[in-house]
């Protein structure tokens, strides 16, 4: 009589293929974890850089000028 029927041996198949899914599904889920980190701070430099972007813009316009603040048309009082 065999040691190992072939219910035994699928069975024992079948767990270790369950057992490569849940790690491989573990692992998976780690990385997208990590990917989900770095997309936040990209994010975060994105937003920075777009900030940096508004203020050098509202340095090199400059303040406005006496006529413009009147009528908010340049040029014009």
């Amino acid at each position: 009589m065999p040691l190992l029927t072939d219910y035994t041996k699928r069975s024992c198949s079948g767990l270790c293929r369950k057992k490569r899914v849940r790690q491989e599904f573990a692992r998976l889920q780690e990385e997208a974890q990590r990917a989900q980190a770095a997309l936040g701070e990209a994010e975060h430099e994105l937003q920075r850089l777009v900030d940096a972007r508004v203020t050098v813009t509202e340095v090199l316009a400059g303040p406005p000028s006496m006529a413009t603040a009147k009528s908010g048309h340049p040029g014009r009082c």
